[in-house]
């Protein structure tokens, strides 16, 4: 049985200024956080429910707030098939399933990375960009990734 909560991490800095928001995911009594790109002021935490607090009418602020809620919707769900995926392990831990979300969003990200060097290459006219063969390296000491053209 694995638990997926939001929670909103306040600012220590100044009482009303915005906070993170983070995942906590907790696995055979074993407890994990991912720290999610959003920040909110603590008056638009509903910390019951885990959720920003959207009040009725509409206006920029309300939007907002629903696009973090779908954002949450998205990532839960994310989680939800990594769990399934890993369900076929016999054992996996809450670090299994935090590494495994971390891998997609670089996965998404260098996916996204290549499609657009492929767009600036076609869009510049240089060579054969559909036949472009690219190299990853990964420097582990720096955590940068580095691409060259084969």
């Amino acid at each position: 049985m694995t638990t997926i909560t939001f929670h909103h991490r306040p600012s220590t800095r100044i009482a009303e200024k915005e906070g993170s928001i983070f995942m906590r995911i907790i696995h055979q009594r074993r407890s994990k956080s991912v720290t999610l790109p959003c920040k909110l002021p603590p008056h638009e935490w509903d910390s019951r429910n885990g959720r920003p607090l959207i009040p009725s009418g509409v206006c920029a602020r309300t939007l907002h707030l629903h696009q973090i809620d779908e954002y949450l919707s998205r990532e839960k769900n994310k989680i939800l098939r990594i769990i399934e995926l890993l369900q076929s392990k016999e054992n996996y831990t809450a670090k299994d399933i935090i590494d495994s979300y971390h891998g997609s969003e670089r996965c998404r990200w260098l996916s996204y990375f290549v499609d657009k060097l492929g767009d600036e290459l076609r869009e510049s006219g240089r060579g054969d960009w559909h036949r472009l063969k690219y190299q990853f390296r990964y420097q582990q000491k720096s955590g940068r990734l580095i691409y060259s053209v084969i």
